[in-house]
């Protein structure tokens, strides 16, 4: 409806209707948006609770989409973490006896399948969550992990883990496969020991026999070495037993066995006529179980140690062997960016 003055000749009436008017108008609005004005200056004194309530909401949902990226990094890092377990579940139950090869292990598909779990280990360490790098620590802008080619096999004149642990193997060897230890049979004695001071190849630890006939001198010395002497009868059955200690930190007891006819097995060692010619087959025996070792336990051994010393937290460097030569290394190195590959950059 339309209202002008010729209806309303009264200037005051004219203007409260018309008034009344302009608020009915605005109700209408008011209804219709369900918001009370169009302007924070119609809000009058309101307003500042408005601009308040609008900072709050705004810090809210600022504090909802953090917790909900946080949250999506929490299931990731669950999710990885139980990844990671079933990994190494798998690799112990393909390393448990039951298969054929050493110690009854399945090598023909064990190596396979362990450099496929290290593929998926190292990607499951650069997987990205919104962007970022998660096992990255501070640097979350680049793959804290290597690729498993360069991380086995080097890049850019940088060797790899596999190089390492070549140059492992032949420093724990020795020239002669024996673990860097020596056998010295004179008449009577066999005399084992170590050719130096340093961290490779087998250690003497600990020494003993359950025969009378047998005289022993306990591992001593750096370099250690022990001694055998056959002064007695020596009854078939009767044991020298010699503790050692491999590169990883290991034990490993080594029994050599006398038998009066053929020995059957490498620890077998003949009795013979004489005490000279039992410590001749003593030694012969002793060096076949060295190379025997040498070639399988100290080999195993090898790797756990160059791993060991390989796979380190940043900050920490490569150690390796200190050559060439390997064979006859005496001390480790600490590899640099040069000439090593870092596995993990993060």
């Amino acid at each position: 409806m339309i209202v002008n003055k010729s209806l309303f000749p009264s200037t005051p009436t004219f203007r409260a209707i018309t008034n009344m008017q302009d608020r009915f108008a605005d109700l209408q609005v008011q209804l219709a948006s369900g918001k009370k004005t169009s302007t924070l200056s119609g809000l009058g004194t309101d307003r500042n609770y408005d601009l308040t309530l609008r900072a709050r909401l705004g810090k809210i949902e600022s504090y909802q989409k953090t917790i909900q990226t946080i949250n999506l990094r929490l299931d990731f890092y669950d999710n990885a973490m139980i990844r990671l377990d079933q990994i190494e579940a798998d690799a112990r139950t393909s390393a448990s006896p039951g298969g054929y090869g050493a110690d009854g292990i399945n090598l023909t598909t064990s190596p396979s399948l362990s450099e496929a779990r290290l593929d998926e280990v190292l990607n499951l360490l650069n997987t990205q969550v919104s962007g970022r790098h998660l096992f990255g620590g501070s640097v979350t802008d680049q793959p804290p992990v290597a690729s498993t080619s360069e991380v086995l096999d080097g890049a850019g004149g940088r060797d790899g883990f596999r190089t390492v642990v070549g140059e492992r193997k032949l420093a724990d060897a020795g020239v002669d496969g024996l673990g860097r230890l020596g056998i010295v049979s004179m008449a009577e004695l066999v005399t084992l020991s170590e050719d130096g001071v340093h961290p490779f190849g087998l250690k003497l630890s600990t020494l003993s026999s359950d025969s009378g006939g047998i005289s022993l001198t306990a591992p001593a010395g750096a370099p250690a070495s022990l001694g055998v002497e056959f002064t007695g009868t020596v009854v078939e059955g009767q044991q020298v037993t010699i503790g050692l200690t491999l590169p990883d930190g290991s034990s490993y007891s080594l029994s050599m066995k006398a038998v009066e006819g053929t020995p059957q097995e490498a620890t077998e060692f003949t009795i013979g006529a004489t005490d000279a010619d039992t410590a001749s087959n003593f030694a012969a025996a002793l060096q076949a179980s060295l190379e025997e070792i040498g070639e399988t336990t100290l080999e195993s051994s090898s790797v756990f140690a160059a791993a060991d010393n390989f796979f380190n937290g940043r900050g920490e460097s490569v150690v390796r062997v200190d050559g060439p030569p390997f064979e006859s290394a005496t001390a480790l190195i600490a590899g640099t960016d040069a000439d090593t590959v870092f596995w993990y950059e993060g």
